[in-house]
C-alpha cells in the first residue's frame, strides 16, 4: 500500500497489470482478470510514475528467484521492510523478481533483505557509497567483471566506490 500510495492510488494493496497486444488479445486478457477479482482501468500515467518511484536518494534491492518461489521471497521482504519507514516492494510475477526500494537514510537496514535461508538471489542495484564496501563487497571481483573494468576504466574514474578497485 505504501506504494500504492506513492502511485497517487488508493493506499492498499494492488495489483497492476498491463495489457497489451491485439484487440482480441487484451479483452481475452482482461476478461481472466475480471474472473479473479475486481478491475479497475488505470490511466496511463500511473506507469510513468512507476518508473520513477526509485529515483534518486534511494537504496534499491532487487531479490531474484524462481517465479514458483515468489510468494516465498515477497514475503520475506515485506517481513524485513515492515519497519523501515518510507520502504515499499514490487514484484514480477513473471521474472520472480521483488524490488524493495528504501530511502538512502535507512541505512544498514537494507543489510535484513540478505538474511540467511532466503532462496532468492539477492542484487544491490542502488546503495549509499558507504554501504557498498559492507553489503557487496565482492561486487567485482570476478574475472569477467575486472577485465570490463580494465578495458572500459583503466583509470577508475567510473562509480568510485562502488566498483572497487582493479584487481
Amino acid at each position: 500500500s505504501r506504494l500504492a500510495t506513492q502511485l497517487e492510488l488508493p493506499a492498499r494493496d494492488t495489483v497492476l497489470v498491463h495489457l497489451g497486444g491485439s484487440r482480441q488479445a487484451v479483452a481475452a486478457q482482461r476478461d481472466a482478470l475480471v474472473a479473479l477479482g475486481r478491475v479497475e482501468e488505470l490511466a496511463s500515467s500511473v506507469w510513468n510514475r512507476f518508473r520513477t518511484v526509485d529515483g534518486s536518494g534511494t537504496s534499491v534491492i532487487r531479490l531474484s528467484g524462481l517465479p514458483a518461489q515468489l510468494g516465498d521471497t515477497w514475503l520475506h521482504a515485506h517481513r524485513a521492510l515492515a519497519d523501515v519507514d518510507g520502504a515499499c516492494a514490487h514484484a514480477s510475477l513473471i521474472r520472480g523478481v521483488v524490488r524493495c526500494i528504501a530511502p538512502q537514510s535507512a541505512g544498514e537496514e537494507a543489510a535484513r533483505l540478505a538474511l540467511p535461508g532466503i532462496a532468492a538471489r539477492v542484487v544491490y542495484e542502488r546503495l549509499p557509497h558507504t554501504l557498498w564496501p559492507l553489503l557487496s563487497s565482492s561486487v567485482t571481483s570476478d574475472r569477467i567483471s575486472q577485465g570490463l573494468r580494465r578495458v572500459f576504466d583503466p583509470s577508475g574514474i567510473l562509480n568510485p566506490g562502488i566498483l572497487g578497485p582493479i584487481q
